[in-house]
């Protein structure tokens, strides 16, 4: 129906980086059914990207009214809002998110980072303890621990907590190592931290190894 050829098409306008023509034709798609939480969901994003949060926010709350067990509803609602320097809001829509899928790891990356800027250390630690706990090893969860425990003043636990990522081959994100090369020079690794600033090198602002 027209409908359906309206949201292909809008979705291969958006492949091809075609935001504005996605954009109507998406609005176009939600002005004929309103229910369409999909379009709405699109909408969002393309708001989202231009950095235009309070449109992003309607787009998300529509989604969240027509689709309430849909956890990344509730994770980009919290992108929006964090947008918007409305960090109070956006941990509680991040709270939801994972609420709605424990495992959701970004969503669980993002909540323990926002409680650690509160000061909310021993909430952020509990966070992403249960995060590891359903995802070993993961890069950059273990690394935004790392740096709560280091900014609750536990340098050496936080040290601890990265050995290992300091494995040969492990597995490691760009973000996770600029964590572990900054921690390696606090503590005195200089080799590690060496060898962490040559990955980065070699990357060239590229994941390492990526596990997502």
């Amino acid at each position: 129906d027209r409908i359906l050829q309206d949201k292909q098409r809008a979705l291969t306008l958006l492949q091809l980086g075609q935001g504005d023509e996605a954009l109507d034709l998406f609005a176009a798609v939600t002005a004929r059914d309103p229910r369409d939480a999909e379009s709405w969901f699109r909408q969002g994003g393309i708001h989202w990207e231009r950095g235009d949060g309070p449109q992003a926010e309607k787009c998300f709350r529509r989604v969240i009214k027509l689709r309430p067990d849909l956890p990344f509803g509730h994770y980009n609602l919290a992108l929006a809002l964090e947008q918007q320097d409305r960090l109070a809001e956006a941990i509680e829509s991040y709270r939801t998110a994972v609420r709605l899928k424990p495992d959701f790891a970004e969503a669980i990356h993002n909540l323990a980072l926002l409680l650690s800027l509160e000061d909310r250390f021993d909430e952020a630690d509990q966070v992403l303890a249960k995060g590891l706990a359903q995802h070993p090893g993961h890069s950059k969860l273990t690394a935004v621990r790392a740096e709560v425990l280091e900014r609750r003043g536990d340098t050496q636990q936080a040290y601890e907590t990265l050995q290992p990522l300091l494995a040969d081959g492990a597995p490691v994100t760009m973000e996770a190592a600029l964590t572990l090369s900054r921690f390696c020079k606090q503590v005195g690794a200089c080799d590690k931290a060496i060898a962490m600033h040559r990955q980065i090198l070699e990357a060239g602002g590229t994941s390492l190894h990526p596990r997502e």
